[in-house]
């Protein structure tokens, strides 16, 4: 009689895994029968000549949509322009989520931020866009999520040339002509009106962004913002591709609110917080907004991409004009 009641206890719970299962994929099936219905209700409306190409676009927003909550994403990796708050991202989210990389321990800030595929490093080291065969792996990619660092263009290209090399000599560059981090005293004898026209040689791209390559007429921008505007639209190259699994981040909002960031992101992605997460502070170290005297003003109005900063939420009213100044 014993075995008997061991046998049954085993049926019983064999039975309850199988409908758990069976309901599990009646689920999944719900879902992709919904995908398919609401893009045959939108292709039906495209049929109507007052449809135009905005409503196939609907369509395919509801099918990332649906898709999305059968396949969350399960890496976040972070993307920005030097002094956008990168590794300030990366400290909020190693607080609350597991980094899909594993840096040398002695580059902790790198968490969240290199080996990515196809950018390979969060400054993006590149000066070509992205090509049609890389944009088809990001877009197969369904498990990153990409979150995008951003700045005030007129608070963050300030006057620390990191990576730069000196626009007179690019040929001895990365080596006695390099501008680096260690060398800004080079650059802050310029007034900041002359730094914003300053033309910029950026690192090449390279499949070791530490192992440099050349550095040639051919790879330098007209300014600052100008390399901006580059990496601006490597980010929004990606956000047409995969605009549901992109979030864009501005430092400003970050740092003033970092547990309500870490929880949105934990809800509207489905992202597991990790069990010991304790509530991410305010930071200690809040960048505030500046204004441009007159002359500085009217270099950064008239060299920024203001239609590719629109993207990313900014106008051309975050360039503020320190008042009296003209």
């Amino acid at each position: 009689m014993e075995w008997i009641k061991i046998m049954t206890k085993y049926l019983v719970i064999a039975l309850a895994a199988a409908s758990l299962l069976t309901v599990q994929l009646l689920w999944n099936s719900w879902l992709v029968a919904q995908v398919k219905l609401n893009s045959q209700n939108t292709m039906a409306l495209l049929d109507q000549p007052s449809i135009g190409s905005s409503t196939k676009h609907l369509s395919d927003d509801y099918e990332r949509r649906f898709m999305r909550l059968i396949h969350k994403p399960t890496n976040i990796y972070v993307l920005g322009e030097r002094n956008s708050g990168t590794n300030y991202v990366a400290g909020v989210l190693k607080q609350a989520f597991v980094p899909p990389n594993n840096p040398d321990p002695t580059r902790k800030h790198e968490y969240f931020s290199s080996d990515i595929p196809i950018l390979l490093h969060k400054h993006m080291f590149r000066h070509h866009l992205l090509n049609e065969t890389e944009l088809a792996e990001i877009s197969s990619r369904t498990d990153i999520l990409w979150l995008f660092a951003v700045r005030s263009p007129c608070e963050a290209m300030k006057r620390i040339p990191w990576h730069m090399c000196a626009p007179r000599n690019l040929t001895g560059c990365p080596d006695n002509s390099f501008i680096g981090f260690e060398r800004k005293s080079l650059t802050n004898q310029m007034t900041l009106e002359k730094f914003f026209q300053l033309p910029w040689g950026d690192w090449p791209e390279s499949r070791n962004f530490r192992n440099l390559s050349f550095v040639s007429k051919d790879y330098t921008y007209r300014n600052v913002f100008h390399l901006r505007r580059h990496k601006l639209m490597l980010m929004k190259q990606i956000i047409d591709t995969v605009p549901r699994n992109v979030k864009i981040v501005r430092l400003h909002e970050l740092e003033r609110a970092p547990d309500i960031f870490i929880r949105n992101l934990a809800q509207e992605f489905n992202l597991t917080l990790k069990k010991r997460y304790k509530e991410a502070q305010p930071s200690q170290r809040m960048h505030l907004e500046r204004c441009l005297v007159g002359k500085e003003w009217k270099v950064a109005q008239r060299e920024i991409d203001w239609e590719i900063e629109s993207h990313f939420g900014y106008t051309f009213l975050d360039c503020h004009l320190c008042y009296g100044d003209d």
